[in-house]
């Protein structure tokens, strides 16, 4: 089971979860949501067991994830809708898809 639980139901994170099947898609594709939004993801220059997801409209902002809960979220879809719905909260990300 994902240690990330969704607090909130992100109908984004709802959407994309069940259109893309892995976290990388996910983030990779919130800009055909959100437009003028970019996401991306990098590996953490601290730790090697870790990436970040930067915002392209705060890249100040940016949320640390193990990789090994990317690989448990890319197996199970429920994981994957818990982990980006934190990501989305965190970097404020509520786009309703049209």
């Amino acid at each position: 089971m994902t240690k990330y639980i969704a607090k909130t139901n992100n109908r984004t994170a709802l959407f994309l979860s069940n259109f893309y099947s892995t976290f990388e898609e996910s983030v990779a594709n919130i800009n055909k949501i959100e437009h003028n939004r970019i996401l991306t993801i990098k590996n953490d220059p601290i730790s090697s067991q870790h990436i970040l997801v930067i915002d392209s409209k705060n890249p100040n902002k940016n949320f640390r994830i193990e990789k090994r809960d990317i690989e448990l979220a890319n197996q199970n879809r429920q994981s994957l809708y818990h982990l980006l719905t934190n990501v989305f909260d965190d970097l404020k990300v509520h786009a309703t898809p049209a």
